[in-house]
């Protein structure tokens, strides 16, 4: 099974087991975890609910978007992964029970999804964070126009349009993480979690040393890379997030998910990267000049079937 779910002690586990794909999250993997989400916050037996990974190489690599591409003459089947990712994470943020989300090895995309809308986001040191999706048409989506904007001044842009990936002390430094560990460490927590508070398990771990982040102006020092229409919607998308709740972020994903599932760029990201491999792909327009703000406002239109949390 992809997903696991156990109850042990005081703590529901939410455990991702798709290792050879590196956890991908699949439409009926996010509808699983939503499920388990919701029994857990229903079950008086459970303080808090854990998210974590069955594997030390990935916790989560995003989502399994060459499923989201397979019907290109369909997209509102394709939006359908997108619904559902984007109400789990709002599940996550808003759970009435402390979430914790424990981030060993890679975590991409809608690995941070996951993670920075958690109650407790615990990062090994080892772990490798990234928010790729220009790469493949696409845009950070899954909230980020929220937690990003929640960390340091520019590093929201640096993050996304640079392609960076980062390790975790850095996440922790930037404000995706809350606590930094060591992979043996991060046994342990998940061990007392069984039986102990996360306030007060991680409260005994020692701040971590500031790592040294690219600064300053972000902005000035990197050339963006990737879709030049995704770099374009990701530039105005994090600035018209700026001061928006998570549930009006979310809103504004969905939307511009759907527009990108209406487009050109995401498909032919998709394919260049994930299926031929190629790495050669074609965009539409070809360059960030060519780029209106007519095409960008597409991007808004109304979503396939109801707005985001009004079904």
């Amino acid at each position: 099974m992809d997903i696991l779910v156990s109850t042990r002690g005081i703590a529901c586990f939410i455990t991702l087991n798709r290792p050879q794909a590196l956890n991908a999250l699949t439409l009926p993997m996010v509808l699983a975890m939503a499920a388990a989400l919701d029994a857990a916050n229903r079950d008086p037996a459970v303080q808090q609910i854990v998210l974590a990974s069955s594997s030390a190489k990935a916790f989560c690599a995003g989502g399994d978007v060459r499923a989201a591409t397979q019907h290109k003459d369909q997209p509102e089947i394709g939006a359908r992964f997108f619904r559902a990712e984007y109400e789990l994470n709002y599940a996550i943020a808003t759970s009435p029970k402390s979430v914790i989300a424990l981030v060993d090895g890679i975590c991409m995309g809608g690995g941070l999804g996951l993670a920075c809308h958690a109650a407790y986001t615990v990062a090994s040191e080892p772990s490798l964070w990234a928010m790729p999706e220009l790469a493949i048409g696409l845009f950070p989506d899954v909230g980020a126009g929220y937690f990003l904007n929640q960390c340091a001044d520019g590093f929201g842009e640096w993050f996304t349009l640079s392609g960076a990936r980062i390790e975790g002390a850095q996440a922790v430094a930037a404000g995706l993480a809350d606590v930094l560990v060591t992979s043996a460490q991060l046994a342990d927590v998940m061990s007392r979690l069984e039986r102990e508070g996360a306030a007060e398990i991680l409260a005994t771990f020692t701040p971590a040393p500031a790592p040294t982040l690219p600064q300053p102006r972000w902005e000035r020092e990197y050339a963006p890379t990737g879709s030049p229409t995704s770099i374009r919607l990701t530039q105005q998308h994090l600035t018209a997030c700026k001061g928006l709740s998570l549930r009006a972020v979310l809103q504004r994903d969905y939307r511009l998910a759907c527009g990108c599932l209406r487009g050109h760029d995401f498909y032919e990201g998709v394919r260049a990267l994930l299926i031929d491999k190629d790495k050669s792909p074609r965009w539409q327009p070809a360059t960030l000049a060519a780029v209106t703000q007519e095409q960008l406002e597409k991007h808004l239109a109304p979503p396939f079937g109801p707005e985001l949390f009004e079904s």
